[in-house]
């Protein structure tokens, strides 16, 4: 489309200024049990209301669709070639952002694809999740690839066909450095993208771990990738979070067209919760009005899984081969009169793995236009 003078929208005018977007703000019917912890549930008048004040802003609309008009100096589309990068995000901390990058690079590298795993949060909580906090340099390789252009230098084989570029405390220091070398005209934004350019014929896959507060190394996840995960909880602070992720991702689509909202990940959710389920599902797509699809599946929420898997640095379905191995050393143990030892709070997380296999299989499915086996066509 050309772009005619005066043809851009309002919102278009405001990412071009790079004025912050405001956060909108929605209100929430409270739902209570008498047994149960009172929960946030947004009604569908409620839901309808922030839905128009949504499409009013043309985010829905966006979302959709390429930018129509771009700044002049936009670079041209990057060609990612054969390898898939894919950003995940949302602006509230806790919904899962860090677990999903491990264990959807984890299952793909296992499955025999390379992959390749990048952690942007100066927290460097990727390394606890795959278990290489011991290899990890906090954050230095990565800041130097970011401020100097320097070769991109991972972690080798943090697990077979997987590698690393870990994050940590140095990555603090770039959003401040960013500030001083766009007043000089030398945006940092790219730097990431033309780093994995060498990369594109050595991994299939990138899954890009991004914090939730530090705006501008969000920025830099979203210019990098060709495809947005948003993972949520069912609270109303993660939906916000959901809203002003969106936001950013219009945003970035000024400067890479080529970014696609992948799908929105329920993270956490209660197997016994289906009514909250449903009503926030029903809040998510007339949020975004059907432009970004909900993943099929949901990642259930099961406390002792997480604490074992994160405290022994494995993957969920490494820990089914864990909980197999401990429990035929309890049994052995009792045989023999011992007093057995409880090394994982865990019994069984086979469920939860295959909910992980499936929202792979989904995600695979959707970026080749596939469908995957057992999902509604």
């Amino acid at each position: 489309m050309k772009h005619r003078p005066g043809g851009c929208s309002a919102l278009t005018q405001q990412i071009k200024r790079d004025t912050p977007f405001e956060p909108m703000r929605h209100n929430s019917a409270v739902a209570t049990a008498s047994h149960m912890q009172v929960h946030k549930q947004v009604t569908s008048t409620q839901r309808g209301a922030r839905a128009s004040k949504i499409a009013s802003r043309g985010l829905a609309n966006l979302l959709a669709r390429r930018p129509a008009c771009l700044p002049a100096n936009t670079p041209a589309p990057r060609k990612h070639a054969d390898m898939h990068p894919i950003v995940v995000a949302n602006a509230k901390g806790g919904v899962g952002k860090t677990t999903l990058v491990a264990q959807l690079a984890g299952l793909l590298a296992a499955a025999g694809h390379r992959v390749l795993a990048i952690d942007l949060d100066p927290q460097g909580n990727l390394a606890r999740d795959l278990g290489y906090a011991d290899r990890a340099d906090d954050g230095d390789a990565l800041a130097d690839t970011l401020l100097r252009q320097r070769p991109a230098k991972p972690l080798i084989d943090v697990r077979p066909g997987l590698d690393v570029l870990p994050g940590g405390q140095a990555l603090g220091d770039i959003p401040a450095v960013a500030a001083s070398r766009r007043i000089d005209g030398r945006p940092l934004t790219a730097a990431l993208a033309t780093a994995l350019d060498p990369l594109r014929d050595t991994y299939q896959w990138t899954f890009i771990d991004t914090p939730p507060g530090e705006r501008f190394l969000v920025e830099i996840g979203l210019s990098s990738a060709r495809h947005l995960i948003i993972p949520t909880r069912s609270d109303d602070a993660s939906i916000d979070g959901l809203e002003i992720t969106a936001q950013r991702f219009v945003a970035a689509r000024q400067s890479n067209p080529t970014l696609e909202l992948l799908g929105v990940a329920l993270f956490a959710t209660s197997a016994r919760a289906t009514r909250m389920r449903d009503a926030v599902r029903s809040a998510v797509a007339e949020l975004l009005e059907g432009a970004a699809p909900v993943f099929a599946t949901e990642i259930r929420h099961l406390e002792t899984a997480a604490y074992d898997a994160r405290s022994h640095g494995l993957l969920v379905h490494e820990l089914e081969g864990a909980q197999r191995r401990a429990l035929t050393d309890r049994l052995a143990r009792l045989r023999r009169g011992d007093r057995p030892s409880d090394a994982l709070y865990s019994r069984d997380a086979s469920k939860l793995a295959s909910e992980y296999q499936k929202l792979a299989e989904e995600v695979i499915a959707r970026i080749s236009g596939a469908t995957p086996a057992g999902t509604p066509a």
